[in-house]
C-alpha cells in the first residue's frame, strides 16, 4: 500500500522534475493551455503506470492560513538527562558532543506517531512521560549518549518540518535550544535554510513579547486565537480584562 502522507512529504521536499516527480508550481486550467497541460499530465501517468501506482496531488495556496504546532519534545528531554550528569542544563550541548548516537534509540524516537500526524498538534509532559522516557530509560546508565541521540533526534525533526515548507528562507530560533551550539551545529547541517540566533534578550523574553501581543490584540478586540493553530471551529478572540473599581 502507498504511503499517502509520506509521498506528499517528499513531494514538497522537491521542486525539481524527475522520473519520480514532475511538479508544477501552477496550473490555471480556466485556460485552455492549462486543461491541456493537465490532460496531458494525466496521459502520461497513465501510459507510465499501468499499474496505477501514481498519483496526481493537487493543493490550494492559502497566504493568510498560519499554521503553528509543537515539532517535538526540546529541553525537557535534554534537561531530565543533564541532571543525570549534576547539571541543570547541558551547557552549549559539551555533554551531547562528548557523546556518541545509540541508533536503535534514534529509530524509535523517529517513528512516533505524533511525527506523522497533521497540525494542529502539541506536547506536553505526559506525552513525553508516556512516548519518550519509556525508550530513553532503556539506556539510562548512558547519559551522555541518550543526549546525542536526542540532539540528532531533536534537528531531524526541526529540519523536516521547515525543509517541507518552501517559503521561509530563514529560520529564526528562540528558546533555551538556541543555546546548545551543538543542536544548532547539528541542525545547519539537515536543512538548507538559513538559522539564525537572535540576542539573548529576544531568545529569553520571546513568550513575554508573544503573550504581551496577545494582550494587545484582546484590547483591541482582535483575533488573537488562530483555529488553523488550535483546532477550534473557528478563530476567536480568548482572554479576559478586568477593571478596578
Amino acid at each position: 500500500m502507498i504511503n499517502k502522507r509520506l509521498l506528499i512529504k517528499n513531494l514538497l521536499a522537491h521542486n525539481d522534475e524527475n522520473s519520480f516527480y514532475d511538479k508544477k508550481r501552477k496550473i490555471d486550467i480556466s485556460e485552455k493551455e492549462g486543461k491541456a497541460k493537465f490532460l496531458k499530465h494525466i496521459c502520461a501517468l497513465s501510459n507510465s503506470n499501468p499499474n496505477n501506482n501514481s498519483f496526481i496531488v493537487i493543493g490550494v495556496e492559502d497566504e493568510d492560513n498560519t499554521i503553528a504546532h509543537d515539532v517535538c519534545v526540546c529541553n525537557i528531554l535534554l534537561n531530565h538527562y543533564s541532571k543525570k550528569l549534576e547539571a541543570d542544563f547541558d551547557n552549549n550541548g559539551d555533554f551531547a558532543r562528548e557523546g556518541e548516537i545509540i541508533y536503535p534509540l534514534l529509530e524509535n524516537l523517529n517513528r512516533l506517531d505524533f511525527y506523522h500526524s497533521n497540525s494542529p498538534k502539541s506536547l506536553g509532559i505526559e506525552w513525553v512521560k508516556e512516548n519518550i522516557f519509556p525508550f530513553t530509560e532503556m539506556y539510562k546508565d548512558e547519559p551522555k549518549n541518550i543526549l546525542t541521540t536526542a540532539v540528532f533526534h531533536i534537528a531531524k525533526q526541526i529540519a523536516e518540518t521547515i525543509n517541507g515548507n518552501e517559503k521561509p528562507e530563514k529560520v529564526l530560533v528562540t528558546g533555551g535550544g538556541a543555546f546548545n551550539s551543538f543542536l544548532i551545529e547539528t541542525l545547519k547541517t539537515m536543512t538548507h535554510y538559513e538559522i539564525i540566533i537572535p540576542e539573548a534578550q529576544i531568545i529569553n523574553h520571546k513568550e513575554a513579547l508573544v503573550f504581551a501581543f496577545l494582550g494587545l490584540l484582546r484590547w483591541e478586540n482582535k483575533i488573537n486565537c488562530l483555529s488553523s493553530v488550535t483546532g477550534a471551529k473557528k478563530d476567536n478572540i480568548g482572554g479576559a480584562i478586568y477593571y478596578n473599581k
